[in-house]
């Protein structure tokens, strides 16, 4: 497949990103510390090379989730458009795989190159496939505290491939082996968009890239009760759950990537009840740009709407604590009776029910 040299030449050095970037609106000093930066995070932020299969908790596992758009033969401007919307709408074919080390990631890009040791030269090319209409990557870790499964290798081949904008190392670096939660107060959100006049490094037709294209980084907070059912209201334990997403989309071609980090793989699954047989069509709808915009949206909702679920029980709880804690201030006498309460469930809960502590 024919590409442009500079796309090429950055994809062979995709263990330099961010610093290879075809065309960043970063200046290169800021590149150069994004690397650097990277580069003392990796040990925390991703899976070892060695520890690869070494454990359960180690393997690597990195979700894909890809949408092209095959029209029929015969289709064309004579059908209704009510026809004509049900056969595109119906004919969006899925892609998945769990891509679990670097040599599988790279036959699911299309890279089919190999370096051979003797000659020290490269065989086969290393851009075979067109970009599919739409593209979901979901990085996890079991939990925000465990590294992704992923190692620097893969997560820079990805970023690199897709030309993703180096500001998204910034809402990864919040993930990755840690004793407590990271970064909690960290919000931002980051654009890079080229519409009009696009850099001819970034034009790559046979990719279905046309240079076009905006992208979009931003971070959203979950929270969810942790605690079991019967735990009483005041012993209660709540966690704020992060999630960093990337977004770009071509305006000319209509190709959508996705780039999902979260500690679980809970938004996966809501974006394949969204994207699945019992979603509705126009949320996911590739046939011209304009739809796979759309569809887009509907992406960006169901995060949201992920975001603001649990907030108002926990705020509200926040609430009730605070306000037994300022009841408790100016009765100081109510003090014995709040905590002789609180000692007597938390002593049930631990020894269970005809137990003695």
């Amino acid at each position: 497949m024919e590409v442009p040299k500079a796309f090429l030449d950055s994809y062979l050095e995709f263990e330099s990103y961010p610093c290879n970037l075809v065309n960043s609106t970063t200046y290169s000093g800021a590149l150069q510390c994004y690397k650097n930066r990277l580069d003392s995070i990796a040990s925390r932020l991703c899976t070892k090379e060695e520890a690869n299969d070494v454990y359960e908790d180690t393997k690597v596992h990195v979700a894909f989730r890809d949408f092209e758009f095959e029209p029929t033969k015969g289709q064309g401007k004579h059908q209704s458009s009510l026809r004509r919307t049900h056969l595109l709408t119906s004919l969006e074919v899925t892609h998945k795989r769990n891509v679990t080390s670097d040599s599988t990631l790279k036959i699911w890009l299309g890279d089919e190159s190999a370096v051979d040791p003797l000659a020290a030269s490269r065989t086969g090319e290393a851009v075979t496939k067109k970009d599919l209409k739409c593209r979901f990557i979901f990085l996890h870790g079991g939990h925000s505290r465990k590294p992704l499964k992923i190692t620097r290798s893969m997560l820079v081949r990805i970023l690199t491939y897709h030309q993703v904008m180096a500001c998204y190392l910034d809402f990864l670096s919040v993930f990755g082996m840690s004793g407590d939660p990271r970064e909690l107060g960290f919000s931002a959100f980051r654009e890079q968009i080229f519409l009009r006049d696009s850099p001819r490094a970034l034009q790559a037709f046979s990719l279905g890239r046309s240079g076009r294209q905006y992208q979009m980084s931003y971070n959203l907070k979950g929270v969810a009760c942790i605690s079991g059912k019967e735990t009483p209201e005041d012993l209660r334990q709540w966690s704020i759950r992060q999630a960093a997403m990337h977004h770009q989309f071509d305006v000319v071609c209509g190709t959508t990537l996705w780039i999902i980090a979260k500690g679980d793989l809970e938004l996966k699954a809501r974006i394949q009840t969204l994207t699945g047989d019992a979603g509705r069509p126009e949320d996911k709808a590739f046939e011209s740009p304009e739809a796979s915009f759309r569809s887009s949206l509907a992406a960006h909702l169901v995060y949201c709407q992920w975001a603001l679920e649990e907030w108002r029980w926990y705020i509200q709880w926040l609430e009730d604590q605070i306000e037994k804690g300022m009841t408790i201030a100016v009765k100081p006498e109510l003090a014995i009776i709040f905590y002789r309460k609180t000692f007597s469930k938390s002593t049930s809960m631990r020894t269970g029910p005809g137990k003695h502590a």
